[in-house]
């Protein structure tokens, strides 16, 4: 045989090993993963959660997920339900015939608070905030929990619809860079109480040079739940309590080098127990990237607090500084 045959057939051999390998790690990435999916109860009511605040590409798959794993009458339900375009009202029904004391009162009080029931609205915040299941329900408690603008309780989980068809029509106009067609519309969602869009217009203010015009909008848009505005006003570090202030309410939402910082600082005055919550919070949101600070502080900060063993591997991954 030949080199160039042999070489031929090497390479042919290659080629339909890498198409098999390829198919197989396609399949297996294609199944749900223990990150996608819960225990059948915890995502049949994470998915009606998810379908009643609006969010139905979400909330199908993780039951789409869920479907795959546990084939149950239920899920298959309001699986079919959601797929239908039924009315919040026929799924709240659903998911009431299944659950238990806990389930239906969070159900309940989130059907009133989308009417605009500020009791409701406070019910639902306390709920989430003592639910364990989801890992986001933090997130979700501050979304729900009515905010005192201008003598009176408002809730601002979704944006005045009033407002978002101009978001809209601004955020297609920035995303081609037609900065001077778009600013008028996102101006106008802004002053009408649409949070992001009064985030899109902050930026776009700071970066244009009119520093002080673009932090009232992002604070302004931060008081009225843009997580983004929180994110980026709580990143800039200047002062770590109020920093911190601005990203507690988010959870496990947290820039790295922020929860650092904020970690350190709480480690300073001596508060093991706030420093441990954000050096966590920043080890939850590390990526191989990053220096290992976070992990360093919680190593310190268990060792403090005479909990030595629970430094796990992960907690040491970081370097000395």
């Amino acid at each position: 045989m030949g080199p160039f045959i042999f070489f031929l057939l090497l390479f042919a051999a290659l080629t339909v090993g890498a198409i098999w390998v390829g198919h197989v790690l396609g399949r297996r990435d294609s199944a749900p993963t223990a990150r996608d999916v819960g225990t059948e109860q915890e995502d049949f009511f994470w998915g009606a959660y998810r379908l009643l605040v609006g969010e139905r590409h979400l909330g199908l798959r993780i039951l789409k997920n869920q479907f795959a794993v546990s084939k149950t009458s239920r899920v298959s339900d309001l699986l079919s339900l959601a797929k239908s375009g039924a009315a919040d009202a026929e799924i709240v029904r659903l998911v009431l015939s299944h659950g238990d004391e806990g389930e239906a009162a969070l159900i309940q009080a989130l059907a009133a608070a989308k009417d605009g029931d500020i009791g409701a609205a406070h019910e639902l915040a306390r709920i989430l905030r003592g639910w364990d299941r989801w890992h986001t329900t933090k997130l979700e408690a501050f979304m729900w929990e009515p905010v005192l603008l201008d003598g009176e309780e408002k809730i601002l989980r979704f944006p005045p619809e009033d407002s978002v068809r101009e978001y809209e029509k601004g955020l297609d106009c920035f995303n081609r860079q037609n900065f001077e067609k778009g600013l008028p519309y996102l101006r106008a969602a802004a002053e009408k109480g649409h949070a992001e869009a009064a985030f899109e217009l902050g930026c776009y203010l700071e970066k244009s040079g009119a520093k002080e015009d673009g932090l009232s909008w992002l604070e302004f848009a931060a008081i009225r739940k843009s997580v983004n505005a929180r994110l980026t006003l709580g990143s800039r570090m200047r002062d770590p309590e109020a920093a911190a202030q601005w990203l507690d309410p988010l959870g496990g939402l947290c820039p790295y080098d922020a929860g650092c910082e904020i970690g350190d600082h709480f480690m300073e005055k001596g508060d093991l127990q706030q420093a441990e919550i954000w050096y966590r919070r920043s080890h939850e949101n590390r990526t191989d990237q990053l220096n290992g600070d976070a992990e360093i502080g919680l190593a310190r900060a268990l060792r403090l607090q005479g909990r030595s063993e629970e430094t796990d591997e992960e907690a040491t991954r970081g370097t000395a500084r």
